[in-house]
């Protein structure tokens, strides 16, 4: 399934308030080990777990910064849970049952300021749910569907939509599922990732020509050339930057008015980070992979994907018990 091998694609190679993320002379350099390239014979590094469970895709409530959405998975087993900073608790909103994925997280989840959970299943169709688990609500049919995205109201959402002749588009819809406006590319190639839409006015994701910005009142599409192809899961801190991790090399900002990108933090492919949100103290709520080469001479990986707070100023990482 694709919420278990994610980590491993990530290692060859976010839901929050809209915030000010305050300037800082201070860039942490993280000491993990780098996983060397795989030498040995045979197809591939092994991967043994070091954690049963594996936590996924924190998304924060926008309405309550001590609260976030994320998927629990045991083995085949997947849940949806809300968690409170504050309080501890630790809640199962919507579990896997007689292995029916229809209406099961497949990916992240969007939390609105309207209160719903937006989320892709397995089928590549489009739900909705409130975070105490009622209402679940099915959003699109066409099994053509991908990566949805609350607007900043959360009125409105968008998908990227596959048609019948192959193509992709981006189409608007209300919080309902009824399709309102589509977004057509022409030649500039479609979102391939992610896309980020908690801003007032633009849409904002990544293809392999670099950052693309959609510009939904005046309806333009704009490419914005960059070498950084991998935008990993961006997402808006302000109404003019968005914070991403290109996973293997470091935490970032990127300005839209000026094209400029800010290095905040420099990783190695050993301590991944992704679906990054910036909570009110500038520090960092993101899902974290972490990789150990425990045998080098059978090629043999440990690993644990994590959801966890990271520190701005220093290297310090806590990891959140969600078991």
């Amino acid at each position: 399934m694709r919420i278990f091998y994610v980590f491993v694609a990530l290692l060859f190679i976010s839901c929050s308030k809209t915030n000010k993320l305050e300037e800082t002379s201070c860039m942490p350099i993280e000491a993990y080990k780098p996983i060397p390239p795989y030498n040995l014979r045979g197809m591939g590094y092994k991967y043994v777990p070091l954690l049963n469970i594996n936590c996924t895709y924190p998304c924060l409530n926008p309405l309550n910064e001590n609260e976030f959405a994320y998927i629990r998975q045991l083995n085949s087993n997947i849940e949806l849970c809300v968690y409170n900073r504050s309080s501890k608790s630790n809640i199962s909103i919507l579990q896997l049952k007689n292995k029916k994925y229809e209406g099961i997280p497949a990916s992240y989840v969007r939390w609105s300021k309207k209160n719903w959970l937006l989320f892709e299943d397995l089928y590549n169709n489009i739900f909705k749910i409130k975070p105490n688990g009622d209402s679940l609500t099915q959003l699109t049919f066409s099994r053509s569907d991908f990566n949805p995205e609350w607007n900043n109201k959360g009125t409105l959402f968008c998908t990227e939509h596959l048609t019948f002749d192959k193509k992709y588009i981006t189409i608007i819809r209300d919080e309902k599922g009824d399709a309102l406006d589509t977004i057509q590319y022409g030649n500039i190639q479609t979102i391939s990732g992610i896309p980020s839409w908690n801003n007032d006015r633009y849409i904002f994701g990544s293809n392999y020509d670099g950052f693309l910005l959609i510009d939904y009142m005046f309806k333009n599409v704009i490419q914005i050339p960059t070498n950084i192809k991998d935008a990993g899961e961006p997402y808006w801190i302000n109404e003019n930057e968005i914070i991403y991790s290109n996973h293997i090399e470091g935490i970032y900002t990127f300005n839209i008015k000026n094209y400029t990108t800010k290095k905040l933090r420099q990783i190695s492919n050993a301590n991944q980070y992704s679906f990054i949100s910036l909570l009110p103290n500038n520090n960092f709520l993101c899902e974290r992979n972490y990789f150990e080469l425990i045998d080098s001479i059978n090629g043999i990986i440990a690993y644990k994907t994590t959801i966890c707070i990271i520190n701005t100023c220093d290297t310090v990482i806590t990891d959140f018990d969600l078991k």
